[in-house]
C-alpha cells in the first residue's frame, strides 16, 4: 500500500495562471502533447531496427518508437519457442532475442500471466532502481499451442547515472504544479505519494527517464462536475509533467433549443426487470431473465419488498436506495414497479439497462470478472446539467432546464458510462492502467453500438432531436481532426470501429473483434494517439485472424483495413515524405520531382504515387508511379507543360493491399480541392519568369497596412522584421517549431511576422495572436500586363498550443479587384503547416479581367466562450517573397501574322510607333518593370497606327502591352535617347 502525504482544502485554490499551451478543457496536461510533431528517430537507426525482424523470426515485422528508434510492436507469423509455459518462453526472448534489443531482463517484472480462448499472453512492466518506470509495458502474445504471434513494448530506456529526486514529496505538494489551471474549481484534496516513480520524457534523442512523485487532487469543478486529478510532477524541478481526469463525462456541450423531440426510448415500454433483489418473510430473492421468482416458502398474503437493486447495480438516490414494499395477496400475480413515490422512469431504465449492458458484456468477455459485484448507480444529483460520469460508480443529474431530458433516461449513455468501468477494471485485471482518454470514450461508445447496433449514440438526448454523438456521417480523420480532447478525439478510432461493421455486414461480429482487443491492452499515455490507434488496428487484424499469420490476411482484413484507412489509421505508423516546393519550372521539358520516403514498418508498403493536374483543367488529376532508386529514395517525372500553366501535385503512399495510406502535403484532399476550405498541394508555375512587382520585405514596405480597422488582436499583430523563432517547450532547437527562425528569401532577412517574442528562449505563446485576428494588406497593384500571377510563400501554426483548441481557428488570404465590397478566398484552412509553403495563382482564377488587386493576410486567435481558455491557443503565421510575374507573355514569334502588332523602333528615342494588323478595340500600354502604367491610349475599329511619347522617359527597359479583340501581345522595348 503507498504511503499518502494528505492536505485536504475546502476551497477555492488560488493559482497562478498556465502558460498557453496547456489544455485545460478537461483539466488534464500532457509532455506528450508534442510527441506526433517531434522529429523521427534517424532513418537509419529505424532501418536497422527493422533488419531485426529476420532475427526474430522469416516473415515478421517491426514498428519502430519513433523518438528513440527502438521496436515498439513486432509480429508475424506464429513461432516456435522455447520453453514449456508461456513464462517460460516470455522469458527466453527476453534473455536471447530481446536482449540486444535495448531489453534488461532483470528489469521486467511479471503483472499478467493468462489465457483466453482466443490467446495467452505474458506481460511485464519495467522498475529501475526499485522505482516503477511510468507507462512501461512489455507484452507477449501466444497461440493456443504456445506459438510466438506478437511482442509490444513500450521502453523508454535507462536513467542517466546518478539522476535523483532533488524534490522531496513535500516539497512537490507545495509547487505550483499542484494547483496549475485549478482556480476556478473547488478543490477537496490533495495527496502525493510517498514513493517517487519514474517518468519518460520525450525528447529530440528519444526519452529521459525523471524521478517524479505522483499526485491525486480531487474537488468540484466550476460546471458541477466532480474531479480526480491524476498526475505527475517533476522531482528534479517540480514542473507539471502530465495530468489526466478520472472521472469520465459523457459530452462536452450544452444544446439549447425549444422544440420538441421524441422519447428517447422511442415510447415507454412495459419491460422485466431481471437480476432485481425482492425481499420476503425476511429472505432475499433475485429475479431471473424474465423478471420471474419463484418463492416456495411463503405463502400468500405475504409482504414483499422490491427493491432497484441486484448483484449488478444498485440504484440510489442521495445515498438511499430505491425499494417499494407491498401485498403480494395471490401466487402467480405480475407486479408493476411503480413510477411514483420516490421513484420514476429514470430509476427503472438505469437499472433495466446496466443489467442489459453487464449481461452484453459478460457474453465477449466471460472470464472478466471484476463487475461481477453491484455497481452504484447515483441519480438525480443536483445541478441544471446534461450530463453523466462515471468516477468508479456511474452518476447522472436530472436538469430541470438546458434542453436535455436527464441522461438516466438514455439507454446509450448508461451503456456508455458502463463501458468506462470495463476500460478501468479489465485493464487493472490485468496489471494495466488504462492511459489513453480519447480511446476510453471511443471504448464505452463502441459498447454502446454493441448493442443499440445503429451507430447514433444518445438519441432522444435533447428535446430538440439531437444525440450525443453520430457515426454514421462524415468521418473524423487522424490527425487533422485531433485536437486533444478525449470525446472529439476517440470519435476517430469509434468511427472506425463503426465502419469495421458497415464493412463487414455485421455488428455483432464487429463487436467480437472489439472485445477481443481488450486482451491486448492498447494503451499509451494522451498525445500519442496515432501509436495507440495503430495498436488498435493491429490487434484487431490479429483477432480477426484464423490461421496465426497475418501475411496471408485475414478473414476481413479488407474490411478492417480500409475501414481504420478511412480515418486516417493506416498499417503504416508513421509513414514520412521529405519534399520541398521546386523552382518554377521552365515550359516545354519534363518536371522533375523527387521525394524522400521514411517507414517505421515497411511490411506493407507497395507503392508511391505522384498525382498532379493542370488548374485550368479543373478537377483533372492524373497519377505516375514514382521510381525507388534506392532507400526509398523516389523520383518522377511531370510531363512537359506549356508556359503559363499552374500545376498543382501531391504524394500518396499505397499499402500492398492497394488502400491510399498516406498523402502529402497533410490534410490536401483531391475529392475536395474546389472546396472553400481546402489545404492548398505543391504548387509551382510553368515558364513564370517574369517578376513584374517583387515585395521581399528587405526594404521600407510603400503603401502596405499592417493592422486594419477592423483587427481586434492584443497580441502578435503583424510587423516586419527578421522572425524570431519559438518551438513547443521542451522541443530541441529545429523541432516542434511555432514560428519561423528564419526568412524565406535569405533564411538571415526580414519578412511579415504574427510578432516577435523577446529571445528564441522565450515561452512559445510570447507575442503570439491573441484574443481576435491581425491583417496584413498590400497596397492596390496595377495589373497593366497579361495573366498577372501573384506567388507568396507562407507559414501557418495553430496546433502547438494547448491541445482543446488546436486547428479551431483559420487561416485567411483574401483577394480584391480593388472596386467591389466582395473579398474572394483564396485561402482558408485549418491546417497548420510549419515550414514555408509557396502559393502560386492566376488573378483571373478569383478576378477575371482585373486590372488592379488588393490581397490580405489574416490571422486569428478568435475568443470562443464554448471553448477552454475561451478558444484561446498559440497562433503564429508569416508571409515572405511576395511577387507579381507576367503569366506568359506573348512574343511575335510565337503569334499568328494576321493578329501579330508591329511595335517599332526597337531601340527607340522619342517615340515608340505601334502598327495593328487592322483596327479593333482594346488599348496600347508602356509599363516600367516594377508595372507601373506610364503611358495608355485607347484603341478604335478605324485606325491601326498609334504613336507613345518617351521623350520624358529616362533611359531603360520598358514593356509596351498591346491588348486587342483579337490577341495580347506584349514586347519588351529599350528607351535609349541616342
Amino acid at each position: 500500500m503507498k504511503k499518502i502525504f494528505s492536505v485536504l482544502c475546502m476551497m477555492s485554490v488560488c493559482a497562478g495562471a498556465f502558460a498557453e499551451g496547456h489544455d485545460d478543457h478537461a483539466l488534464t496536461y500532457s509532455v506528450y502533447s508534442s510527441y506526433s510533431f517531434m522529429k523521427p528517430a534517424n532513418s537509419t537507426v529505424i532501418k536497422q531496427t527493422q533488419n531485426m525482424a529476420s532475427d526474430i523470426g522469416q516473415g515478421w515485422n517491426i514498428t519502430v518508437n519513433r523518438l528513440s528508434g527502438s521496436f515498439k510492436d513486432m509480429f508475424g507469423p506464429a513461432l516456435t519457442v522455447q520453453g514449456s509455459t508461456n513464462a517460460e518462453r516470455a522469458q527466453h526472448m527476453m534473455n536471447t532475442k530481446l536482449s540486444y534489443m535495448g531489453i534488461k531482463p532483470a528489469q521486467w517484472s511479471v503483472v499478467r500471466d493468462m489465457q483466453t480462448d482466443k490467446a495467452g499472453y505474458v506481460d511485464y512492466t519495467q522498475s529501475v532502481d526499485g522505482h516503477d518506470v511510468v507507462f512501461s509495458r512489455l507484452s507477449f502474445r501466444f497461440t493456443n499451442d504456445g506459438k510466438l504471434l506478437r511482442i509490444k513494448t513500450n521502453n523508454y530506456g535507462e536513467p542517466k547515472q546518478g539522476t535523483m529526486p532533488s524534490i522531496t514529496a513535500q516539497d512537490a505538494m507545495n509547487t505550483p504544479a499542484m494547483t496549475t489551471d485549478l482556480s476556478s474549481q473547488v478543490v477537496t484534496s490533495r495527496e502525493i505519494a510517498q514513493d517517487w516513480v519514474w517518468f519518460p520524457i520525450p525528447t529530440a534523442n528519444g526519452y529521459e527517464l525523471h524521478p517524479a512523485w505522483e499526485f491525486t487532487v480531487k474537488g468540484i469543478r466550476d460546471n458541477e462536475m466532480p474531479m480526480e486529478l491524476v498526475g505527475y510532477i517533476d522531482a528534479t524541478n517540480g514542473e507539471l509533467l502530465y495530468r489526466s481526469n478520472n472521472v469520465n463525462e459523457t459530452f462536452d456541450v450544452t444544446v439549447k433549443a425549444d422544440v420538441y423531440a421524441t422519447n428517447p426510448l422511442n415510447g415507454i415500454t412495459n419491460e422485466p426487470l431481471q437480476d432485481m433483489t425482492i425481499t420476503v418473510a425476511g429472505s432475499n430473492y433475485t429475479t431471473d431473465e424474465n423478471g420471474f421468482v419463484s418463492v416456495g416458502s411463503a405463502n400468500p398474503p405475504a409482504n414483499v419488498t422490491y427493491r432497484l437493486n441486484g448483484p449488478w447495480v444498485s440504484v440510489q438516490t442521495s445515498g438511499n436506495g430505491t425499494s417499494f414494499s407491498t401485498t403480494m395477496n395471490s401466487s402467480g400475480s405480475t407486479y408493476d414497479f411503480p413510477t411514483t413515490n420516490g421513484s420514476s422512469t429514470r430509476h427503472t431504465t438505469t437499472f433495466y439497462s446496466v443489467n442489459i449492458v453487464h449481461d452484453f458484456m459478460k457474453e465477449l468477455l466471460p472470464g472478466f470478472t471484476n463487475m461481477d459485484n453491484p455497481l452504484t448507480a447515483n441519480l438525480d444529483l443536483p445541478g441544471n446539467t446534461c450530463n453523466a460520469f462515471y468516477n468508479g460508480t456511474i452518476n447522472f443529474y436530472n436538469p430541470s432546464g438546458g434542453g436535455c431530458r436527464a441522461f438516466s433516461e438514455v439507454t446509450d449513455i448508461i451503456y456508455h458510462e458502463y463501458g468506462h468501468g470495463i476500460s478501468r477494471l479489465f485493464y487493472g485485471a490485468n496489471g494495466a492502467n488504462f492511459s489513453n482518454g480519447a480511446l476510453g470514450e471511443a471504448n464505452s461508445d463502441i459498447w454502446a453500438i454493441g448493442i443499440n447496433k445503429d451507430g447514433v449514440v444518445g438519441e432522444g438526448a435533447f428535446f430538440n432531436g439531437g444525440n450525443i454523438r453520430d457515426y454514421t456521417g462524415a468521418a473524423k480523420v487522424f490527425p487533422q481532426d485531433l485536437i486533444g480532447q478525449v470525446h472529439n478525439d476517440g470519435e476517430i478510432i469509434a468511427g472506425a470501429w463503426w465502419d469495421v461493421a458497415q464493412n463487414i455486414g455485421s455488428v455483432d461480429t464487429m463487436v467480437q473483434i472489439f472485445a477481443a482487443t481488450q486482451y491486448d491492452l492498447p494503451n499509451g499515455p494522451n498525445g500519442t494517439e496515432g501509436e495507440v490507434y495503430h495498436d488498435v488496428l493491429i490487434s484487431a487484424l490479429l483477432n480477426d485472424d484464423d490461421d496465426n499469420n497475418l501475411g496471408n490476411g485475414s478473414p476481413h482484413f479488407q474490411e478492417i483495413v480500409s475501414a481504420f484507412a478511412r480515418h486516417g489509421i493506416y498499417l503504416f505508423a508513421d509513414a514520412i515524405i521529405d519534399h520541398d516546393d521546386i523552382p518554377n519550372p521552365a515550359p516545354n521539358t519534363a518536371i522533375n520531382i523527387n521525394a524522400k520516403l521514411t517507414l517505421t514498418n515497411a511490411a506493407f508498403f507497395d507503392k508511391l504515387y505522384l498525382y498532379y493536374s493542370n488548374r485550368d483543367s479543373v478537377g483533372v488529376w492524373d497519377s505516375v508511379q514514382m521510381v525507388d532508386n534506392g532507400n526509398l529514395n523516389f523520383s518522377a517525372q511531370i510531363p512537359a507543360q506549356q508556359g503559363g500553366v499552374i500545376m498543382d501535385y501531391y504524394f500518396e503512399v499505397r499499402e500492398a493491399i492497394a488502400n491510399t495510406v498516406y498523402g502529402l502535403p497533410s490534410g490536401f484532399d483531391r475529392a475536395n480541392a474546389q472546396s472553400n476550405e481546402v489545404t492548398i498541394p505543391f504548387q509551382f508555375g510553368v515558364g513564370i519568369n517574369s517578376p513584374r512587382i517583387v515585395v521581399d520585405f528587405e526594404s521600407p514596405l510603400q503603401d502596405w497596412e499592417l493592422g486594419v480597422a477592423t483587427d481586434n488582436a492584443t497580441a502578435g499583430n503583424w510587423i516586419q522584421a527578421v522572425p524570431v523563432g519559438s518551438s513547443v517547450s521542451g522541443a530541441a532547437p529545429g523541432e516542434g517549431q511555432i514560428q519561423p527562425g528564419e526568412d524565406h528569401t535569405s533564411g538571415t532577412g526580414q519578412c511579415l511576422v504574427t510578432g516577435n517574442a523577446i529571445t528564441s528562449t522565450s515561452q512559445p505563446g510570447a507575442e503570439d495572436v491573441d484574443n481576435g485576428k491581425t491583417t496584413a494588406a498590400t497596397p492596390l497593384f496595377q495589373l497593366p500586363f497579361y495573366e498577372p500571377v501573384i506567388e507568396y510563400f507562407r507559414w501557418y501554426s495553430n496546433d502547438r498550443g494547448s491541445n482543446s483548441n488546436a486547428r479551431t481557428d483559420f487561416w485567411q488570404v483574401q483577394i480584391n479587384n480593388g472596386l467591389s465590397v466582395i473579398w474572394q478566398n483564396v485561402e482558408y484552412t485549418k491546417q497548420a503547416e510549419q515550414k514555408w509553403r509557396r502559393r502560386i495563382f492566376k488573378v483571373g482564377e478569383y478576378w477575371k479581367g482585373a486590372s488592379q488587386i488588393r490581397l490580405r493576410f489574416i490571422a486569428a486567435d478568435e475568443e470562443r466562450s464554448n471553448l477552454s481558455n475561451d478558444g484561446q491557443d498559440i497562433v503564429e503565421a508569416a508571409v515572405d517573397d511576395f511577387i507579381i510575374y507576367e503569366g506568359a507573355p506573348l512574343s511575335v514569334e510565337n503569334m499568328p501574322a494576321d493578329v501579330t502588332s508591329r511595335v517599332y523602333p526597337n531601340p527607340a528615342n522619342n517615340v515608340v510607333n505601334v502598327e495593328l494588323p487592322k483596327g479593333s478595340k482594346g488599348s496600347v500600354s508602356l509599363y516600367d518593370i516594377t508595372g507601373k502604367v506610364l503611358i495608355e491610349q485607347t484603341v478604335n475599329e478605324n485606325e491601326n497606327k498609334y504613336s507613345l511619347n518617351t521623350s520624358s522617359l529616362a533611359p531603360g527597359t520598358y514593356m509596351v502591352l498591346v491588348q486587342t479583340q483579337y490577341a495580347v501581345q506584349n514586347t519588351k522595348v529599350v528607351v535609349s535617347h541616342n
